[in-house]
């Protein structure tokens, strides 16, 4: 999100709690610039796109038929529109579903691996609720560090189940959470104000890694999720603001702006988008060092990658494509408003866009056709595209 969350709400709206107690904490975003193009998230590796890698809660071990692909819409994440849904909507046919309730001002979304769970995390609760997909009702809510604004899923390894990880905005803190018993780990400390995660293979003794990107720190710090110990910060451009990545084997075609999903293969290279900077820091992983930043008519807010991976990343009113491995800025596609998160619809023929107007819309990625325009109400933010 954009938008300042510690603005005191007005006009008979009371203030959350959680904004009270951070008073003080957190520097304010900057207000969404409306520059025209804008592109990328950071990306964990080769090309761009974390695939959420998952979770089996001890509530569901199976994973559930569904007859068709929903885009799950994040609505209300934003001080000056709070909320407490997310939204359903059929991706064949552009119809939403009743709104689901998970908690005071959702913002970031991940999926399990199996397809069972949903993961949203509330950022005006401090919980991360999880949603059962088949019964499509909350099943739980972890409480997890103070306003918690993203989460990814790292995989077990060795019999061990899979961890989600939320990063807490106002805390400065990841917080993992086994999602086999629900519960929540000692936070790990990160820079300043975290509110982007990724998942990827590699890191210290070929364990895995997670990144962060800390907003006011200029920064993303690496996780080992071995040790789940932080390493040695790499600097990037100014308030890196969105993060995915992309594995050379699979990539993933369903992130948005701050959630991401594992990619099983072997990814090489991570991108980071600069909100305060409007560029791009490409990553080697191997080294844990970024590369020059790559330069963007405006301030990206979300990326997602397709299989062929091209990865397009919301930016502005436009959706911008982006050509890997050679990091090729291509034509944007207009948009009918200012975008925030981007996931790419099974097929690959279609991004879903969430739009701060109140409508995630559906556009042809040949042309830019629109072929979906769907009011949810609010000002929505992250999507995530479920089988």
């Amino acid at each position: 999100m954009r938008e300042d969350k510690l603005t005191h709400l007005t006009e008979g709206i009371s203030t959350p709690r959680r904004f009270t107690r951070s008073l003080g904490v957190r520097a304010p975003r900057p207000a969404l610039r409306v520059p025209s193009v804008v592109a990328a998230s950071f990306v964990l590796a080769l090309v761009l796109s974390l695939v959420l890698s998952g979770c089996s809660t001890a509530t569901n071990t199976a994973t559930p038929r569904r007859s068709a692909s929903v885009a799950w819409v994040a609505t209300g994440s934003y001080m000056s529109q709070p909320g407490d849904t997310v939204t359903p909507v059929n991706v064949n046919t552009g119809q939403p579903g009743r709104p689901l309730g998970t908690g005071r001002l959702p913002s970031g979304i991940a999926v399990t691996p199996n397809g069972a769970e949903l993961l949203v995390t509330n950022t005006g609760d401090d919980t991360l609720a999880v949603v059962n997909l088949a019964t499509k009702k909350v099943v739980a809510r972890v409480p997890v560090g103070l306003e918690p604004d993203s989460v990814a899923v790292a995989p077990g390894r060795n019999g061990s189940p899979p961890t989600a990880l939320v990063t807490n905005f106002g805390a400065n803190t990841v917080t993992p959470v086994n999602l086999s018993t629900l519960r929540a780990a000692r936070p790990v400390p990160v820079g300043s104000q975290p509110d982007a995660i990724a998942v990827a293979s590699g890191g210290p003794a070929n364990s895995g890694v997670a990144l962060v990107a800390d907003f006011a720190s200029g920064q993303v710090t690496p996780i080992d999720l071995a040790t789940m110990q932080p390493q040695p910060p790499i600097g990037v451009g100014a308030e890196p603001d969105a993060i995915a990545a992309y594995g050379t084997n699979e990539p993933s075609p369903t992130s948005g702006s701050r959630s991401s999903q594992l990619a099983h293969g072997t990814g090489e290279i991570a991108l980071v988008a600069n909100f305060g900077s409007n560029t791009i820091s490409p990553i080697s992983l191997a080294t844990a060092t970024a590369a020059p930043q790559i330069g963007l008519p405006g301030d990206p807010t979300g990326i997602a990658v397709a299989p062929n991976g091209t990865a397009w990343v919301s930016n502005s009113g436009f959706i911008t494509p982006i050509q890997t491995p050679t990091l090729t800025v291509g034509n944007s596609l207009a948009l009918s408003g200012v975008a925030e998160g981007v996931a790419i619809a099974p097929g690959a023929r279609t991004a879903w866009v969430t739009l701060q107007n109140g409508v995630v819309t559906c556009v042809s990625l040949a042309n830019g056709a629109v072929e979906h325009s769907v009011s949810v109400g609010g000002r929505p933010s992250t999507v995530v595209i479920t089988s």
